[in-house]
């Protein structure tokens, strides 16, 4: 059964107009509030108002003493309608009015009762919302007047807020916070879901997507920024209880030019990787496809892609093109010797999985066993490469001489009680964020996770600072994007 023949008998379906009477006659029959309500709209979109009434209340005679409208002081009569634009039947005597809406059908006049009878007339009024420029009408058929101005209400504090909108980047990444303390705010696909259902109900967030990597947790958004706006939106984050310069705030054209950065590969825990490019798109692509996330931020992160390619283009000399997998056989190659002379053990099939598989069988001989969660992989060509699903993990593991746990998710793969099928003091990295090794292993093997990595290896005499520094005129050169992805906002 069609969704109309279920609905209630006072629910009209309805076609949503705007009505061009600028400059046209209209007439309001009735001299009270409601009737002040409806000759307030038709002012406010240029009418000329003729008011039909023996008496005014306080407001309507207000505008009549002021000339804004004309006021006819007498009862209405049938030929107050004719070559009228639209007529409101607005008095209290439910009769009138009906005699009202039955002289215009005969004219052929768009006319509109307050009560009763609207579901005889031609149109209802909706709950209006005038912003700047901007109008918003709600209707719900005439089936609920109260619901219509609930929507109007909490759209009109939203949109108090739109004029102030700008770019914004909340969050923190391992300059600024260890990873065991980043892990309790790491979110993967189900989490990421609920933060954002959170962070819509905020008034004055237009736009907004969530980016969760192994070292940073960011909300990038389109919104208010006062200070109230962002003081919420870091307590829904849990960025509220870090330490004072262990969270990031960037507004404008800082946060416009963070993105940049983040995507060229300057703010990565390995300068210039390249796996922050396809985390950047995900997370924008899955805030688009959610409706988190309209033109706004597209043409923020399409902007920025192009500027960071500009920026690896420019720095090409300067900025070296690392990924986490080459810092960890770099680690492997140097500080456990002959680790290619047994089988290597990779956890995890997502892309990082999938590049260090890669790279491993690329480097020179080994041979690799490669266990995978819910979706097996295709192999490599070339290499000695044996899958295994994760669940056979400990059927596996003996007889390995490094372990790299590249792994997705919330939760650890490799635990304690796989301790007693790895070989002591063997190498366990772990890439994941968060940590997909339980710590408890560390007294069994040699365990590194992303920060141990970084600080072994260091950023191989890199100037982070430098290279910054370097982007920053190139960057500079993009401030007229900037300001018109802001236009494009305020005047949308």
């Amino acid at each position: 059964m069609p969704d109309h023949a279920r609905a209630p008998a006072f629910r009209k379906r309805i076609l949503p107009v705007s009505l061009l009477i600028e400059g046209r006659r209209c007439v309001v029959v009735g001299g009270g509030s409601i009737a002040h309500r409806k000759v307030e709209h038709l002012l406010a979109a240029g009418a000329r108002v003729e008011v039909v009434s023996p008496r005014l209340g306080e407001g309507l005679a207000d505008l009549a003493a002021a000339g804004l409208v004309a006021h006819v002081p007498r009862p209405w009569a049938a030929g107050d309608c004719d070559s009228a634009a639209v007529v409101f039947a607005a008095t209290d005597d439910p009769g009138v009015n009906r005699q009202v809406v039955d002289a215009c059908k005969r004219r052929g006049v768009l006319v509109c009762a307050v009560d009763k009878h609207w579901v005889h007339g031609d149109f209802v009024t909706p709950a209006i919302l005038r912003h700047e420029d901007l109008v918003v009408a709600i209707s719900t058929g005439g089936a609920s007047c109260r619901r219509s101005r609930l929507v109007k209400e909490s759209l009109s504090r939203h949109l108090a807020r739109e004029g102030g909108a700008d770019l914004l980047v909340l969050g923190t990444d391992h300059r600024l916070l260890a990873q065991e303390a980043r892990a309790a705010l790491h979110f993967g696909a189900e989490r990421r879901a609920e933060l954002a259902a959170m962070v819509a109900c905020v008034a004055g967030v237009h736009e907004f997507s969530l980016i969760a990597t192994c070292n940073r947790i960011e909300l990038h958004a389109l919104a208010d920024t006062a200070p109230a706006t962002v003081a919420t939106l870091e307590r829904l984050l849990g960025f509220d209880l870090l330490p004072d310069g262990s969270r990031r705030r960037l507004t404008g054209f800082e946060a416009f030019a963070h993105l940049a950065h983040l995507a060229a590969g300057l703010l990565s825990q390995v300068v210039g990787e390249g796996h922050i490019v396809a985390q950047i798109k995900e997370a924008y692509e899955a805030a688009a496809h959610a409706g988190w996330a309209g033109g706004v931020l597209a043409g923020w992160s399409q902007t920025a892609l192009h500027v960071a390619k500009d920026l690896r283009s420019a720095l090409a000399g300067d900025l070296p093109r690392r990924e986490i997998e080459d810092l960890a056989l770099a680690w492997l190659d140097r500080e456990a010797a002959g680790w290619r002379g047994q089988p290597v053990a990779v956890l995890g099939a997502g892309a990082l999985g999938q590049a260090t598989v890669r790279r491993i069988l690329a480097g020179g001989p080994a041979t690799v066993r490669w266990f995978y969660h819910h979706t097996r992989p295709d192999l490599p060509p070339g290499g000695a490469c044996v899958l295994h699903p994760l669940t056979d993990l400990a059927a596996h593991l003996p007889g390995c001489g490094a372990v790299i746990a590249a792994a997705g998710g919330t939760q650890a793969v490799l635990t304690a009680d796989h301790g007693a099928h790895l070989d002591a003091g063997i190498p366990v990295l772990d890439l994941g964020q968060p940590r997909c090794v339980e710590a408890a292993l560390a007294g069994r093997v040699r365990l590194l996770g992303m920060d141990d990595l970084k600080d072994a290896m260091g950023d191989a005499g890199l100037d982070r600072q430098r290279l910054l520094d370097l982007a920053a005129p190139i960057i500079n050169d993009h401030r007229e994007e900037h300001a018109k992805l802001v236009a494009a906002a305020r005047d949308r």
